[in-house]
């Protein structure tokens, strides 16, 4: 029997709901296009219309956005969220709706649900259901039928996207099955409330750096204080503070940190200076920054920069003493080599692998190792060649 087989487009294209938004007053993308936002080129995502005054504007792509402009699309429940992260001020339509839920907008989601056969969704037309669902804690954003044949109430088996509080639906009964969209709370912008927490965000970060820079508070201190204060003032939950924590970034720096003392111990560390040394004496001072350079920057395109930084700062530090230890005059000390280290260390351009950003950008843009060897490798020979100058004629005191 032949099944068939549904391409990757036509699956994008049963999964995708046509909603519409709207451009507030506040959007910073007033007076630019569609076509400049990339908005046309986010995955999952097709402008249908521009809509003005109650008109399709022609050319809607090429025309700048003005105050209260509605963008239909179509779009996947995840790129309907993806779309309200990227553009600040462009608000689903029923953005009025929205605002009747109230303030808890941080534990707020979408939610696609299917209509059950004898939900009392069937029974009049979703404009009119829109009290009892504000009632419930929920909007309806979007419907997808089967069919895909407009209708005005919902029938069994539509799929509906929302946005609700977690748990207000299942209580309904109007559904039989209940799925969250991942990462897909909505944007907490435009409120008085969203500018004073960003407020205290950019102060508290502005003073950890003065604190810690005036050797007035120790810097893990001083950034506790801040999450403390960010947790306390709703920016975000202690859930999502826990969650933030990457527990595979810690236990590799706690990996490295192993594997650097290893090295000091072992004479590792010691053999690998000793080896940066004799081939960089033979250029001078300025030949030891390159050899440096060079051997942290293939660590960092192979392994992670955190484990890369940690691992090289022995080396770094057997360096400058065998340095100074010999007739060669040298202008720079310790502290410059070790900024050096943590310079190079975060350059990692000549692999996909030595950062994941590299990686994430690898099936997007179609990319092989070779690109990042030819385009990447040079711009790592350019940030050597402009790094080791400028730490040459500028030394740390």
């Amino acid at each position: 029997m032949d099944f068939g087989l549904v391409d990757e487009e036509s699956a994008t294209e049963l999964r995708s709901y046509q909603i519409s938004f709207v451009v507030r007053s506040r959007c910073p993308s007033i007076g630019r296009t569609l076509h400049e936002l990339g908005l046309p080129r986010m995955p999952e995502v097709q402008v249908l219309e521009l809509w003005r005054a109650g008109q399709v504007v022609p050319e809607g792509l090429r025309t700048p956005l003005l105050h209260k402009d509605i963008v239909k699309v179509t779009a996947t429940a995840a790129s309907v969220a993806r779309l309200r992260r990227a553009y600040d001020g462009l608000e689903p339509a029923v953005h009025r709706d929205l605002e009747i839920l109230g303030a808890r907008r941080r534990h707020r989601r979408l939610f696609e649900a299917v209509v059950a056969p004898k939900s009392q969704l069937a029974e009049a037309p979703l404009a009119r259901q829109k009290e009892r669902m504000l009632r419930l804690g929920a909007v309806i954003l979007a419907v997808r039928r089967p069919g895909g044949t407009p209708k005005e109430a919902a029938g069994a088996g539509d799929v509906l996207l929302l946005e609700a509080l977690p748990g207000c639906l299942e209580a309904a009964g109007d559904f039989t099955l209940v799925a969250p969209v991942e990462a897909s709370k909505p944007p907490r912008a435009g409120k008085t409330q969203d500018r004073l927490r960003g407020l205290l965000c950019l102060l508290g970060f502005l003073a950890v750096i003065l604190l810690n820079g005036g050797h007035l508070v120790p810097l893990a201190t001083a950034v506790l204080v801040l999450d403390f204060l960010c947790c306390f003032s709703k920016v975000l939950g202690w859930k999502e503070a826990m969650r933030s924590v990457n527990g595979s970034v810690i236990l590799t720096i706690a990996a490295s940190f192993g594997i650097s003392t290893a090295l000091t111990q072992t004479g590792a560390a010691s053999a690998l200076a000793n080896a940066l040394l004799h081939v960089g004496l033979h250029y001078g001072p300025f030949g030891v920054l390159c050899m440096v350079y060079a051997g942290t920057a293939l660590l960092t395109n192979i392994i992670s920069n955190t484990a890369t930084c940690v691992m090289m700062i022995p080396v770094a530090s057997h360096v400058s003493h065998q340095l100074q230890a010999t007739d060669c005059p040298c202008p720079f000390n310790e502290k410059t080599l070790l900024i050096l280290v943590i310079l190079a260390s975060n350059s990692a351009f000549a692999t996909p692998l030595g950062s994941p950003c590299n990686i994430l950008v690898v099936d997007a843009g179609d990319y092989s190792f070779s690109d990042f060897l030819r385009f990447g490798g040079v711009l790592q020979l350019m940030m050597m060649v402009a790094t080791c100058c400028l730490l040459y004629a500028y030394p740390c005191a």
